[in-house]
């Protein structure tokens, strides 16, 4: 019963999110709305990762889209900002159905289990701060699995040259 709960409410969410986001006189969404529009626009609303179909999987999200959510996520490369982006949606997908919001004028956060996620206020919208909410010890992990990137793609590309 509780999860039959859960998913009415998720979906009565969703359909408040897509109402909202259809009405220009509406108030801006919450920096929760904010959360859960990230989840749906990777066909997360309501499932955990793995429980996504093959076209979900396979559709892709819109930049445009997906940078608007974002006060910085144009500001790192897309290697590392998909990776940031990915840390978010898990913690989030994971616990969807218990985020915790506080707010400022401002700024706010949203709790998706250990993950605090930070938005700030841009302009009447809340936008995900990825520099505040992804951890030090993550960057720089980040970081490395970048150079380490690179360097494969490099040592791939004179390997296809050399042939």
């Amino acid at each position: 019963m509780r999860r039959i709960h859960h998913t009415i409410s998720l979906f009565i969410s969703l359909a408040l999110l897509t109402a909202q986001l259809a009405c220009n006189d509406q108030p801006p969404m919450t920096p929760a709305e904010t959360t859960l529009h990230l989840l749906a626009v990777h066909g997360l609303l309501g499932k955990s990762p793995g429980d996504r179909s093959a076209k979900d999987k396979n559709t892709l999200v819109d930049s445009d889209e997906l940078t608007g959510m974002f006060v910085d996520l144009n500001q790192y490369d897309k290697f590392t900002g998909e990776l940031f982006t990915g840390i978010i949606l898990g913690a989030l997908a994971t616990n969807q159905s218990k985020l915790e919001e506080s707010r400022t004028a401002q700024s706010a956060e949203v709790t998706a289990g250990r993950m605090v996620i930070h938005l700030d206020l841009v302009n009447n919208v809340w936008k995900i701060n990825l520099g505040k909410t992804i951890p030090e010890k993550l960057k720089a992990r980040a970081t490395i699995e970048k150079q380490r990137y690179d360097a494969a793609k490099a040592a791939g590309q004179a390997m296809s040259n050399s042939m």
